[in-house]
């Protein structure tokens, strides 16, 4: 079954008539007449009736022709998208830092791929993000995933993912804890306990402090029972970070560290920067979808 062999059936379909369909088609009357007979041949059964009027579909014809139509339409749409495909030409590719959320997009842009037969690849990288900031302008990368507060050149347009939360944790005999109303200015004197001061939200933080007017004192600790062990036991010691890694510490020293309310609420936004100042929706619903209940679920 022949892509033109459907195109020739809907035509004669549409117009009953072999000259007007074979005019609409660019080919001669008597070449559509040999093809519409050659496939009614390799169907076994006849799709028109032929008089003097013209044609007419016969009652198979009106069983079948949805289904023909059907055929047609995928059919041609995989056609466009191996089109796309062989002009993508070379992949496009995205950076980022590496994280469990790198992972989750790069399952996005698989799945991607797959579906739409495109050629996009995530490049996670172990590098801060004002290294990745470089790279981006150096390279011929497309697509750069950041935290939108920390984006220095927005000469390329952004396109938001999700948003990350960020809760404070304090001893329970930490001051704070009986304030109603807690700001960044509250966190003045105090030391910021974090697993990586490379981590984007760190500068992010630092950032908001500095246009408060707080110094911020980094006090690097890479394992989460120690975290809770400082806090525990310093009240100018605090820690931010996301519900699951708040949730690992909370499991060591459950009744010793109380989670703050800060107002506003610390969050950063996590974006797709695009050198082409465009994106495919589809693309980018894929990510967002992927990343949704992982972020409702871990991120919070």
């Amino acid at each position: 079954m022949r892509t033109e062999d459907l195109k020739y059936v809907i035509e004669v379909y549409k117009t009953r008539s072999i000259s007007k369909a074979a005019a609409r088609l660019n080919i001669s009357s008597q070449g559509l007449g040999k093809a519409i007979k050659a496939f009614e041949q390799e169907l076994g059964c006849e799709l028109f009736t032929r008089d003097h009027k013209g044609v007419a579909p016969t009652q198979i014809c009106e069983y079948i022709y949805n289904d023909l139509s059907e055929i047609l339409d995928r059919t041609s749409k995989v056609s466009r998208k191996i089109s796309d495909y062989k002009s993508s030409g070379k992949p496009e590719y995205f950076v980022m830092m590496e994280s469990v959320l790198a992972s989750m997009i790069g399952e996005a842009l698989a799945e991607y791929n797959t579906r739409y037969l495109k050629n996009v690849v995530l490049l996670p990288l172990r590098l801060p993000d004002t290294e990745i900031e470089k790279l981006f302008e150096e390279n011929d990368y497309t697509y750069k995933i950041c935290t939108r507060e920390l984006i220095r050149d927005d000469r390329y347009k952004t396109y938001p993912l999700t948003t990350l939360h960020f809760h404070p944790l304090v001893s329970n005999t930490n001051h704070l804890c009986s304030k109603t109303h807690i700001t960044i200015d509250d966190f003045r004197g105090m030391t910021l306990l974090v697993e990586d001061s490379s981590r984007p939200y760190v500068d992010y933080f630092r950032k908001l402090c500095a246009e408060a007017g707080i110094e911020v004192r980094i006090k690097n600790v890479y394992d989460k029972f120690l975290i809770a062990k400082l806090l525990s036991q310093n009240n100018n010691y605090i820690f931010l970070g996301q519900k699951a890694d708040i949730s690992k510490i909370l499991l060591t020293e459950k009744s010793e560290l109380t989670v703050l309310k800060i107002d506003p609420a610390f969050e950063t936004n996590i974006v797709v920067q695009s050198r082409n100042d465009s994106i495919d929706p589809a693309m980018l619903n894929c990510i967002r979808n992927k990343i949704s209940f992982f972020s409702e679920r871990y991120l919070d």
